[in-house]
Parts: structure tokens; sequence; C-alpha cells
């Protein structure tokens, strides 16, 4: 795990989180040692990005009487070879499973286009309020996210919040996911996802990848309790839903006062 410290700028806040995807074809050896230890727990199995007095308390979070507009850039995960139409509705699905714990609106508005800024998160001209995008580890080009992707992350995530007199409002939020490393190391390629709930089919590992780094953009940070989504190593055999202390966190960043 690599954790980049904030960027504070005229009373805006940026967080940053990578997260490293298991390689699947390694999963059993390192699955079997990391199962070795027991889990450690993160007191009530949540932490968020922004605490406000006591840790259990979001200090910065979206706003929840607000409608939150999502849009997703597949482009470069077409040029990986990812099926659009199928990572569209994982990503959907994904999405939802946060929303509906967290009691807060999401929106989809459609595909749209983005480019990186800086080499470092998206920008797009689309009306939306969070972008998804997909990038790689090149430091050049629309889509060169070299100086936050390299190694084995598959994604990273962030939000930006303004301070207020009580607490901070989340006003930006993004995800990019390396799509080379999603095509490499799963077979989302192959595979064609299935709709059933997590406990009725095998797990997905490249759901449970986008909902961590989506629990990132609504305000979540991670947790060392290996129950929880919001884990920072993604473990294969591990069902793609989110855990009782992801619930937690959530249903408290979605319970706050409106702005």
């Amino acid at each position: 795990m690599i954790v980049r410290p904030a960027l504070v700028r005229a009373g805006v806040a940026t967080y940053r989180r990578r997260v490293r995807l298991l390689p699947v074809a390694l999963a059993a050896t390192t699955l079997t040692a990391m199962l070795g230890a027991p889990a450690q727990a993160d007191g009530p199995g949540y932490k968020f990005f922004k605490a406000a007095g006591s840790p259990t308390k979001p200090g910065a979070y979206w706003d929840p009487c607000t409608t939150v507009r999502y849009g997703i850039d597949f482009t470069y995960a077409r040029k990986q070879g990812l099926r659009v139409a199928r990572e569209e509705t994982r990503w959907r699905s994904a999405v939802q499973e946060v929303a509906e714990a967290m009691g807060v609106r999401f929106v989809y508005e459609g595909r749209i286009r983005s480019r990186a800024q800086n080499g470092v998160q998206p920008k797009s001209a689309a009306p939306v309020d969070l972008i998804i995008t997909f990038g790689s580890e090149s430091r050049r080009g629309r889509y060169g996210y070299g100086r936050v992707l390299s190694g084995p992350v598959a994604g990273i995530a962030g939000i930006s919040w303004r301070q207020s007199t009580s607490a901070a409002r989340v006003d930006y939020g993004y995800v990019i996911i390396d799509a080379k490393e999603v095509a490499r190391r799963t077979d989302a390629i192959t595979a064609p996802f299935d709709p059933r709930p997590a406990t009725q089919r095998p797990p997905d590992v490249v759901r449970s990848l986008y909902m961590h780094e989506f629990g990132h953009a609504v305000g979540l940070s991670h947790v060392r309790d290996k129950k929880q989504l919001m884990y920072p190593r993604l473990l294969p055999e591990r069902a793609d839903t989110l855990g009782p202390g992801d619930l937690r966190g959530l249903r408290k960043l979605g319970n706050q006062r409106c702005f």
C-alpha cells in the first residue's frame, strides 16, 4: 500500500489512495500466507479520509441531500480489450451497492471523455461531480497516469472538499483504474459479468476493485481488517460485497446534515 500525503491549497484538500491487486495466478500461495495470521480489527471496521473530532465522525462528505452525478470514460479500457458494455454493467452494479448503503443518490450520466491532468487526476468537460476512468502507467498521453499508477497498482481514487463552518463538503471525486493491470491479471476479458448477488456466485475480484475505489471516492479510507472491502489488498477468494464495517462507515457518511 502506498499512501500519498494530503495536498492542501486555498482551503481545498485532496486525498488519494492506491490499492494493489493481488495477481489471480498467485492468489493461492499469497492468500494462504496471509490467512496464517489473524485479521487485525480496526475499531469499528471503517475509517474516513478526513475525520472530525473522533475517528467515527466524518469531517468531509458528499451532501446527502444533493444528487451526485458520475460518468465513466471507457476509452482506454476498450483499447486494452475490456468489453465496455460488460464493464459498464459491473461498474453500475458496484456503485449501486455503495449508494444504497449510504442512502445517497448517485446518478449515472453515461459515458464521458476525460484526460489526465498533470498525470495525476482526470478532468472532463462533462457535467459530472465524480469521474471514473481507465488509464495507463505511461506518463504521456490523454490517459497517462504514470505518476500515480505504477507496478502492480490496479486503481487509485481521491476526493477534494471545501471547508465550511461545521464540516467540509466534498465537491469532486475520481477513480482511475489501470486497464492493463485488470486485463493482464484477471479474467475480465474472457469471463462474462454475473449479475447475481455476490453470495450466489463465485467472487468477482474486478467488481471488488471497483467497489473499493468507489468507497474511497465517497470518503472511506483503508482499514486493517481483512473482513472489510476497504482492506488495501484485494483477496480473490473474498466475496465482492461490503463488510459490516464498510456498511457502518457508509451509513455514517450518508447520515450527515445537509449543507
